[in-house]
């Protein structure tokens, strides 16, 4: 718990979650190192967008702890940015889209610009599937035509059954990703009860 602290007191967030899991219970509690472990950072600013973009804030938290560790200056091997991971091409379009100038990349790593357009991205995802969270976060990670591919090919098969989808998945990648932001997203619900 200790080296946690002092990885979180100098600002490097994806050490402090990495120290504060290890040899932790499998039942989330209240306690300092699950709390490092599953921040609430942002959670002001997470909360207004999420109010405003009608998202589930324990879902943005769930995401951003998935997609960066809470690390604002997050950068993939796909050029995605940020704490929400936003694809350059994706960022701009919300902003155009929500009438928020950006006049370069660099704005995007800014954490309160990222969470605005991860929030509105992950909104107009969540529309296109009828507010279907899980829809949305596959959508997320994989792209919304992919998933509407996959989820035709499901219901073609006759079954309604989400987990099963979320089993058929054929990448990889995504199927893992539904996985763990939902694992997330049941402990941040689990972990903060008065915060919804």
């Amino acid at each position: 718990g200790f080296k946690a602290y002092i990885y979180l007191k100098q600002g490097q967030e994806i050490e402090a979650i990495r120290a504060a899991g290890r040899d932790l219970g499998e039942i989330p509690e209240g306690t300092p190192r699950w709390r490092m472990l599953y921040p609430w950072a942002y959670a002001k600013r997470i909360a207004e967008e999420a109010s405003r973009d009608k998202v589930d804030p324990y879902l943005v938290h769930a995401l951003i702890r998935e997609e960066s560790r809470y690390y604002p200056r997050a950068l993939s091997r796909s050029n995605a940015i940020g704490l929400m991971q936003l694809l350059p091409g994706t960022a701009f379009g919300v902003a155009k889209r929500i009438g928020l100038p950006l006049s370069n990349k660099e704005e995007v790593f800014a954490p309160d610009t990222n969470i605005k357009l991860g929030t509105a991205y992950l909104s107009d995802v969540m529309g296109r599937f009828n507010g279907h969270a899980m829809m949305a976060v596959a959508s997320y990670n994989g792209g919304p035509n992919a998933v509407r591919r996959w989820l035709n090919e499901h219901n073609t098969k006759g079954t309604g059954d989400l987990d099963l989808f979320v089993e058929n998945i054929p990448y990889r990648e995504t199927r893992d990703y539904v996985r763990k932001v939902f694992g997330s997203y049941w402990t941040y619900e689990l972990m903060y009860p008065a915060a919804k």
